[in-house]
């Protein structure tokens, strides 16, 4: 999976006006942050990446949009967070 370059990526995850959102360090697979936002709050690199990918289709499989995630289901997302954005 092509991801540029990206160090850790999150799961996101819309449910009842609410997203969890999961970190994951590329070096392992465990969750690192585990948090609850109402969707207007979370942080605008993550909205942005969602904005992008709320227009892609949500049917398996889905494709890799490079540097920005993938579109898991109709309301699970894995985004990518460059350095930069950190």
């Amino acid at each position: 999976m092509q991801t540029d370059k990206v160090d850790s990526h999150y799961r996101v995850e819309f449910t009842n006006g609410f997203a969890r959102v999961d970190q994951y360090e590329i070096t392992g697979d465990m969750p690192d942050v585990d948090r609850y936002y109402e969707v207007n709050e979370l942080p605008d690199w993550i909205q942005k990446r969602i904005a992008v990918l709320s227009g892609m289709s949500a049917e398996p499989p889905t494709d890799v949009v490079t540097g920005i995630g993938r579109r898991i289901s109709k309301n699970v997302y894995w985004v990518f967070r460059p350095e930069e954005d950190k």
